[in-house]
């Protein structure tokens, strides 16, 4: 890959502070170490809010449920396309916007954006209210990956990306974990018939405070975040203003590009509909308490997700140093075949093996997608990954966090029509996802392998 010393935009700075000159492989022409690990943790901190704001509604589903008189059809909406509603449309302007102007910028202004939204979600008195701070959520979000997966991709080197870009995604396994726990407690709370009177607001019950304590610290991120250096763009240069267009990338690594997009999206399903769904199960079929539900699933969140994401990631590490053009997608592969018998087997009556099973489906989902957006790096131009990643998340929340949860609803209501049913609806609907996914990563590797090769060169 080509790189470039300098950057084409304004507010871009052109060198790193203390390097003398980019020359291509020339080790001062990356960030200093600690440039990139401070800017690394600042990103996952977001993505940790990101996700903890975005999943706090599946633990606060039932208090919501009681209060607002809201059916499972209309849960599975708040929670998948309230949310990826216009976080998939945002994405393709936003991804553009990375790929030209500050990234750091744009990041924060996303993070102010969805963290007010989520607060106003503790405001909403209706379901269209719900609904459209849930859309406002999706908006702000919208701005953080493609602009993170860029910045990542210029802050490490590639043969240190896909652990670094897992590493950023450890964000999601603390947010998620984080969301569990916490709303295990608050529906705890609940159930004690505790509401909380705020200045200027009144009495809120508790899932509303929660909405509010959750979304409000997330203007001191958006603030913090200004503080990042900005790093030069590897291997834009100008010729690529008039060169080859995201239209014309994307008809010539189409096949890639299809496989990419969609297997990791069906991979997605079966780590969604545990996301949505999970603690609504654990209450209805298996009857545990909320703190145990959060306790349990914001354990296996961190634990085994944590460890899978980096796990999967240093897999495909290795093949990659090893040669192999296509290591994501084998790493993809093995994890979802996995995934099928593994899914089937939530639906026993055991809680014990239920619960075993459900941290296995965690561990693989995260080592199939956690590292997976390294490709991003691998085989796009620079001024093309922002749109490149909008692409990826476009599918990946329009079928995985869209899709997949409503999936498990329509089985749930309309198949079996027995709210117990819910355990068996998601272990269908992730085995399903997790075998189509596979496949079609499979049938990409050679594609893969293509893309890779053409961008090095």
């Amino acid at each position: 890959m080509t790189v470039a010393s300098a950057s084409l935009d304004p507010d871009v700075p052109n060198t790193f502070p203390g390097a003398a000159g980019a020359g291509a492989g020339d080790d001062a022409a990356w960030p200093p170490r600690a440039q990139g690990n401070y800017a690394l943790v600042l990103l996952i901190v977001a993505f940790a809010f990101s996700f903890l704001d975005r999943v706090i509604l599946s633990m606060v589903m039932l208090p919501i449920q009681k209060e607002m008189a809201f059916s499972d059809v209309q849960l599975a909406l708040l929670h998948g396309f309230a949310f990826v509603i216009l976080y998939v449309l945002a994405g393709f302007p936003l991804g553009r916007m990375a790929d030209r102007h500050s990234r750091r910028g744009l990041i924060a202004a996303g993070i102010f954006v969805w963290s007010l939204c989520t607060a106003a979600c503790g405001l909403a008195r209706n379901f269209t209210g719900l609904f459209l701070a849930r859309v406002g959520v999706g908006i702000g979000e919208a701005a953080l990956s493609p602009a993170a997966f860029s910045l990542i991709a210029d802050y490490f080197r590639p043969e240190r990306r896909a652990r670094a870009i897992a590493t950023y995604q450890l964000g999601v396994i603390a947010g998620s974990g984080i969301a569990y726990i916490l709303g295990g407690l608050v529906i705890g709370f609940a159930t004690a018939g505790n509401d909380v009177t705020l200045p200027l607001v009144g009495p809120l019950s508790p899932w509303r405070v929660t909405f509010l304590a959750v979304g409000l610290p997330g203007l001191v991120v958006a603030l913090l975040m200004l503080t990042i250096v900005e790093p030069a763009r590897r291997g834009a240069v100008p010729s690529q203003r008039s060169g080859v267009s995201i239209t014309e990338w994307v008809c010539a690594n189409r096949r890639t590009v299809t496989c990419f997009a969609i297997g990791y999206s069906l991979i997605n399903i079966a780590f969604n509909a545990i996301i949505a769904w999970g603690p609504t199960w654990l209450a209805r079929v298996h009857h545990l308490p909320p703190a145990t539900i959060g306790l349990m699933l914001g354990a296996a969140m961190l634990l085994a997700g944590g460890v899978g994401q980096l796990a999967g990631a240093a897999r495909s590490d290795r093949l990659f140093a090893a040669g192999d053009r296509a290591a994501v997608f084998r790493t993809g592969v093995a994890c979802a075949m996995i995934l099928v018998p593994v899914s089937l087997a939530i639906a026993v009556p055991s809680l014990a093996l239920a619960g075993a099973m459900v941290a296995v489906v965690i561990f693989l989902a995260c080592a199939a997608i956690g590292h997976a957006p390294s490709l991003i790096g691998q085989i796009a131009p620079n001024r093309l990954r922002g749109q490149v990643a909008a692409i990826f998340l476009f599918a990946m929340n329009l079928i995985g966090t869209g899709v997949g949860p409503l999936v498990v609803a329509l089985l749930t209501d309309r198949l079996f029509g027995d709210p117990a049913m819910v355990g068996v609806s998601i272990a269908i609907t992730a085995a399903a996802g997790a075998a189509l996914g596979g496949l079609f990563l499979h049938s990409g590797r050679a594609a893969l392998a293509r893309s890779v090769e053409a961008q090095t060169n």
